[in-house]
């Protein structure tokens, strides 16, 4: 195989509400081997985490797509249906087709779980498809009415949030905000709110005043977007210097790191030195 292969990855935020010690590593065991759909009949799951080294779990994202037999089959060549009862066919159960499998890695750390969007073979899974994937997986409906309350962002480009409150002219900020975990940077006030309300998330539309100079965002507002940044998303609309009207979203975005394979030898060796080594939040003292 050519060494000067590229893998690319996406970085998601998996935030679990409460999460006492080795409550990843649990979440992640409970969803493994259970299979969700995430389009058409996409199905998806994950193997269980092993770790590798302390604070790092690695496994892998397998997607397949699932064949219905009541449903018929159509001969190509002559453009007809057939029932699948008729074919001497057998498809087991435990059988899916097209499978493509994308390595993981979670850092309990900052809990960014990073994937595989083009594996080392070429077959390639979006990022938001992963971020689908993660949300299904790690939903209530899947772990259970008892498990945590997990929120799931995919990682949006670094600048992203800036081109959004760097706008020209702002008409119109939107702000999704999911309840953060309570050792991430900025969080304390914005939970604090939201704990106090008894809320497990907040929405905040800003639409400027006609004739204005657009939406001037307040260090409050400017706050809850850089938490919603990981923790939800943020959509700004308005103009650019030269008056072309614009509208960007954080989810529209997402952040994708590139590793050549020649560099570390092998794809599960460069999956964890990705989530060893990536940046992935802004520091405390960091400006939008």
């Amino acid at each position: 195989m050519p060494t000067d292969i590229v893998i690319e990855y996406c970085a998601v935020n998996v935030a679990a509400h409460p999460h006492p010690e080795g409550v990843y590593e649990n979440i992640l065991r409970q969803a493994a081997l259970k299979p969700v759909q995430y389009w058409g009949d996409h199905f998806a799951t994950i193997s269980e985490p092993v770790e590798r080294e302390p604070g790092f779990l690695q496994g892998r994202l397998v997607a397949w797509t699932e064949i219905d037999p009541t449903e018929p089959a159509v001969y190509k060549d002559r453009l007809t249906e057939v029932d699948i009862s008729d074919l001497d066919i057998r498809i087991p159960e435990n059988i899916g087709f097209n499978g493509r499998i994308f390595y993981y890695v979670f850092r309990t750390s900052d809990h960014t779980m990073f994937v595989e969007t083009k594996n080392e073979f070429g077959k390639t899974l979006s990022a938001t498809r992963v971020e689908k994937i993660l949300s299904n997986l790690l939903s209530p409906t899947t772990l259970g009415p008892n498990a945590p309350l997990v929120e799931v962002t995919l990682i949006p480009d670094e600048d992203a949030l800036n081109r959004i409150l760097r706008l020209d002219v702002l008409r119109r900020l939107e702000i999704h905000l999911v309840r953060p975990n309570a050792d991430d940077v900025d969080v304390e006030d914005v939970l604090a709110e939201l704990e106090a309300q008894g809320a497990k998330s907040l929405e905040k539309t800003l639409v400027a005043a006609p004739g204005g100079g657009g939406l001037k965002p307040d260090e409050k507002t400017t706050t809850q977007a850089r938490v919603a940044e990981f923790n939800g998303y943020v959509v700004g609309s308005g103009n650019e210097g030269d008056g072309t009207a614009v509208k960007l979203s954080t989810k529209e975005h997402p952040r994708i790191f590139k590793r050549t394979l020649a560099e570390i030898g092998s794809a599960i060796a460069a999956a964890l030195a990705l989530g060893k080594e990536a940046i992935t939040r802004r520091q405390a003292d960091q400006d939008i």
